[in-house]
């Protein structure tokens, strides 16, 4: 796998698809939502200068905080909900977590126009990072096993995990499995070809419209039912 910011953990996704991924059922552009005669190539293409854009801002802004802050909302507004936006996105803040069995599961952000789908947006500075117990949390555990944890027992198929370096698609497996994105080092070395298949796995357009449970009787058809996302489900 020629793409050194991408990690498969799991059976979410076939290392094999990455390299076929462009002439895959799926990635033409009326599956993204664009116009016929629009290129996806031209639109990923925007989509990263855009992001380079955002990134640079957002280093700059790192430099004025104070050493010991986490910078969770400067990774949230000024970094990861604009990048996420590039992809389709539209993120709605939860100000209240989710109480289930008796835990409160403090996920961050809803993807309005896709289906509720949750994403959980930590800070960048965030010494725990997205594996370790943060100190102070409602739940101890880290920010990716609570994700992992609530989308099992809500039955949902898919959530983001992000802390504005790593990126997380996690599945509802009990083991852990995702597909991991490392955004620091796709930005700090200009890996293009990287970011494309960011773009074309994670865009927005390859979630349900609506919530679709894992265990649904009728499932919503959405751009997540090609061959590639299909092998994402494995």
């Amino acid at each position: 796998m020629n793409y050194p910011s991408i990690r498969i953990e799991g059976a979410i996704l076939s290392p094999d698809i990455l390299e076929r991924l462009e002439d895959a059922a799926g990635q033409q552009a009326a599956d993204f939502g664009f116009d016929r005669n629009a290129r996806v190539k031209d639109e990923i293409a925007r989509a990263w200068a855009d992001a380079q854009d955002y990134w640079r801002i957002f280093q700059r802004k790192l430099e004025t905080l104070r050493p010991d802050s986490a910078a969770t909302t400067e990774t949230r507004q000024q970094w990861v909900v604009p990048l996420l936006g590039l992809l389709g996105y539209q993120l709605e803040y939860q100000s209240r977590g989710v109480e289930l069995n008796g835990k409160t599961y403090a996920i961050s952000h809803r993807v309005a126009n896709r289906g509720q789908t949750p994403v959980h947006i930590t800070g960048c500075r965030e010494p725990s990072g997205l594996d370790r117990k943060p100190e102070k949390a409602v739940l101890r555990m880290s920010a990716h096993a609570m994700v992992q944890e609530y989308l099992t027992l809500e039955e949902e198929l898919y959530g983001l995990v992000t802390n504005g370096r790593l990126l997380r698609d996690s599945s509802r497996l009990v083991k852990l499995t995702y597909l991991e994105f490392d955004l620091d080092r796709i930005f700090t070395d200009g890996l293009f070809a990287d970011f494309a298949i960011l773009y074309r796995l994670l865009h927005a357009t390859r979630l349900s419209a609506r919530s679709v449970r894992a265990r649904s009787q009728n499932p919503v058809p959405c751009a997540c039912d090609t061959p590639v996302a299909q092998n994402r489900r494995a």
